[in-house]
């Protein structure tokens, strides 16, 4: 027999017509798909190419930091600025400060319109919307036919970039509910009567489906890179075509974006269901009704200790992370003067480690049985490692010094970056309401947002101020020690018993 509560879900769930069916093989399928198209784009475009691409372009464009009369020369490591405005700005920086507009932009898109994704069958239109022109804006790379349209590079990539990033907040929303539609979930939900059974059987389905999904989202942006960097090395130069020298690489970002849109509109939008939730209230508009929301979800998520405290972590840990994939390929090109080679090399080495990583700290948790908290808690230590060495090189001969010690710290931060943006949503999966999934996780998107400007536009600061990339170590450093103490001190059982208490006064204040 299903208890009061169970049944006053089901009669919601029928009364605003959702689709609470079992989650199908093809339906998990056609979420995966979703990766499979978009993760090349932020694995070879966004983390790779994008960032060479726009540094050569206005590198070509620049002079000499030392002395502003002498043209850049790009042969080796190099320090350059380029006039913009009649301002001279250092080209790294100036990447920086292209990452820093486009997540902040998404940070404001997000707090328009992230918990619309909640009413009616909008959570898979936004997604196709955000995925589609992902590819469709980025394909415009192969237009930047000189440097001097450097400009033009910059906002393909702000734009483009910020429309992915919307679209995740719409494909992470899916985790939860997959799983909670997942014939092992209700299998336990029905059989069961032992909560702390019911959550681990879903703390373990989310995992999985979330771990796979990234698994082959990441295997896709290896083999995506693969082939980039094998015909950027087989092509060579733009230039032997009176094109910029990083054509090729322009090419890639297009051919990489065709494939997005390919497979968005020729399985994932056929296949994924539309999931809807309730309808818009009578008189409110998507707008004003989101910032409404989002006002509301910010004052209840107060409300929650447990999940506030993780908010807060994950403002300054998303932001550590997501500073050092932004900073990596600029600080190898421009302060250790990494061959091409090696720079490819590397972006292969990232995601293949992070698919890897997924996998192997899976089993690592399955096998000693380890929390997901604590399993987090260890990632951001190891993390920490990464800017202590780069501070090193300050004092020793080793510490990021030479383009060699890259290799082996692609390695190493492939193996934790995948992992541990896995571990991440589970663990807020774990301490959401049910039936605020698109909500909340548009919170936990803006949170995400909210800071992951911040670090890219301290580290341009840093970098204008001193012309030295390297002291940017100590702010990333900072970034990761905070998120380790605030993670240690998050009761998730406590957590999970609070969203159950939210969930269960709102459907009661909807019923009043």
């Amino acid at each position: 027999m299903k208890n009061s509560s169970e049944q006053e879900s089901v009669a919601e769930l029928q009364e605003y017509n959702m689709d609470h069916s079992v989650c199908t093989p093809l339906e998990l399928k056609a979420w995966y798909s979703f990766g499979v198209a978009a993760e090349g784009f932020s694995a070879m475009a966004v983390s790779v190419f994008f960032p060479l691409i726009l540094q050569s372009l206005a590198a070509n464009e620049a002079f000499k930091s030392d002395n502003h009369k002498i043209k850049c020369n790009t042969t080796d490591a190099y320090k350059c600025d380029v006039n913009i405005g009649g301002k001279y700005i250092d080209t790294s920086a100036l990447v920086l400060y292209a990452t820093t507009i486009s997540v902040f932009i998404q940070f404001i898109l997000f707090s328009i319109l992230g918990s619309v994704a909640d009413y009616g069958p909008n959570r898979k239109k936004f997604l196709m919307f955000f995925g589609v022109s992902t590819g469709l804006v980025g394909f415009c790379m192969i237009f930047v036919v000189n440097t001097s349209m450097y400009l033009m590079a910059f906002l393909i990539y702000i734009v483009s970039n910020t429309f992915f990033g919307a679209s995740f907040v719409f494909y992470y929303a899916w985790v939860p509910i997959l799983a909670r539609y997942s014939p092992e979930v209700l299998e336990a939900e029905t059989k069961s009567t032992d909560l702390a059974e019911k959550h681990l059987v879903s703390e373990r389905v989310s995992n999985e489906i979330s771990s796979k999904g990234f698994f082959y989202g990441y295997m896709t942006g290896v083999a995506q890179i693969i082939l980039s960097s094998v015909f950027v090395l087989y092509i060579g130069s733009g230039t032997a075509w009176n094109l910029p020298e990083v054509y090729p690489m322009q090419m890639c970002v297009a051919a990489v974006c065709v494939w997005e849109v390919a497979v968005l509109l020729g399985f994932t939008g056929r296949h994924l269901k539309s999931r809807p939730g309730p309808p818009l209230p009578a008189g409110k508009n998507y707008i004003v009704f989101s910032i409404q929301n989002l006002a509301k979800t910010l004052s209840e998520a107060r409300q929650q200790p447990e999940l506030f405290k993780f908010l807060i972590a994950w403002f300054l840990y998303s932001d550590a992370f997501c500073t050092v994939v932004s900073i990596a390929i600029l600080f190898a090109q421009a302060e250790l003067g990494a061959s091409n080679i090696i720079l490819l090399a590397s972006a292969v080495i990232v995601p293949l480690g992070a698919g890897i990583g997924n996998i192997l700290w899976v089993r690592f948790q399955n096998h000693y049985q380890l929390s997901t908290i604590r399993i987090l808690i260890m990632q951001a230590c190891l993390y920490l490692v990464m800017p202590v060495y780069g501070l090193l090189g300050f004092f020793t001969p080793i510490g990021l010094r030479t383009a060699s010690e890259l290799l082996p710290l692609a390695v190493y931060h492939g193996l934790l970056l995948g992992a541990t943006q896995s571990s991440c949503r589970v663990l807020f999966s774990e301490l959401l309401p049910p039936g605020h999934e698109a909500e909340f996780f548009g919170l936990y998107e803006i949170t995400d947002k909210g800071s992951a400007w911040v670090g890219p536009l301290m580290v341009a600061l840093i970098t204008q101020f001193t012309g030295n990339m390297r002291y940017s170590f100590v702010f990333i450093g900072i970034l990761f020690f905070f998120p380790i103490f605030i993670f240690s001190n998050i009761d998730v059982a406590k957590g999970k018993k609070e969203a159950k208490a939210y969930s269960d006064k709102t459907k009661a204040l909807k019923l009043s």
